[in-house]
Order: structure tokens, then sequence, then C-alpha cells
């Protein structure tokens, strides 16, 4: 059984009122080749820096959360190619901890005694990111406004996941690379 941030609980290893062993609280983990890690937006404010007549300015930053991810997948594949050829050796430790270990917990058999088992469950941790965007504006006589704006200004890209499709980048963060933008609004 599991829980999702529910104070008082039983704690990982501990017996659940139905009998079986708990999981614990499962807040912030993500399970290998699960899509449920998806950053989250801790901060995401909006500053309306300049605004004078008929012209506007403002600056948004974007913060995306620090994430735990699973790297069981990507250590197996690095030492089954080890084995192949050994140059391969150092993909090991592409993970952030590739020899992360917790504990299993399990009944031992034939009684209700619960026992701890160490087990190799190697994480890789994504760096939080923060984006810059930027815009300015300018309402004109004839009922219509013009906007330029450049979203990830300073061009972050996004940190590599070990979980994404093709070992890219979690879809939950921008796209890598500037966007610029001019927009052009009529009113009628």
């Amino acid at each position: 059984m599991s829980h999702f941030g529910d104070v008082g609980k039983p704690a990982h290893g501990e017996l659940n009122g139905d009998g079986h062993i708990s999981s614990g609280n499962l807040v912030g983990q993500v399970q290998s080749g699960s899509s449920q890690g998806a950053p989250h937006h801790r901060l995401r404010s909006n500053l309306t820096a300049w605004q004078y007549a008929d012209f506007t300015a403002s600056a948004t930053l974007e913060y995306r959360s620090r994430v735990r991810e699973s790297c069981t997948n990507f250590r197996n594949t690095a030492v089954a190619l080890t084995e192949i050829d050994p140059q391969y050796a150092d993909l090991i430790n592409l993970c952030s901890d590739p020899n992360f270990t917790i504990d299993q917990y399990q009944f031992r058999p034939g009684t209700t005694e619960i026992v701890a088992a160490p087990t190799l469950t190697p994480i890789n941790y994504l760096g939080g990111t923060t984006y810059t965007h930027v815009q300015a504006g300018w309402t004109v006589p004839w009922n219509a406004e013009f906007t330029l704006g450049v979203r990830n200004l300073f061009d972050k890209h996004p940190p590599l996941s070990s979980n994404a499709f093709a070992n890219t980048f979690d879809a939950q963060y921008l796209i890598p690379g500037r966007f610029i933008y001019f927009n052009y609004k009529q009113s009628f």
C-alpha cells in the first residue's frame, strides 16, 4: 500500500492495517518508466516593470524545480554494453548516483517478521531550471497593439533525462532554444 503526502500513515517497511508492508509516502518520487514525475512549477512570477502612456514592458521568470528520476534502465543498459565492449564503462556514471541503494522490505519466509534487503536503485537528479521571458508593447492610435517579445531570453537548455524519449529532455521543460515573436492585434 502506498500513500501520497498523508500524515500519520505507516512509514516505508512498516506493517499496514491490511497486513501488507507499506511502501511509505511516495510524494516526489518517480518510478522507473513512469510519466508521473513531471517537474512542477514552484514559482512563476510576472513582473510588469514599466508602463507609461501607450508603452508597456514586462519580464517573466519561470522556475522548474529539481526532479529525482530512476536511472535503473539506463544503468542496466550501460552495464550490458560494457560486457560487450569495455569502452562503455563510463556510461554508468551518467546517473547522478549509480550506486544508490534502498531497503526493500519483505516477510521472512514462514513468519510475519519484516526484514530489509538492500536493493540497488540508481537515481538521477535533474537540476532546477529558470527561464526568462521579456516583452514590450505599444498601443497605437488606430485601436491596435504591437507586441515584441523573447521567450527563453538566455537560451537555457533543459537538463537531459534518462527516462525521457531518446534520453533527451522531459516534455515539461521548454523546447530548447530562444524564441522571438512579434504580434499585431487590431480591435474593431
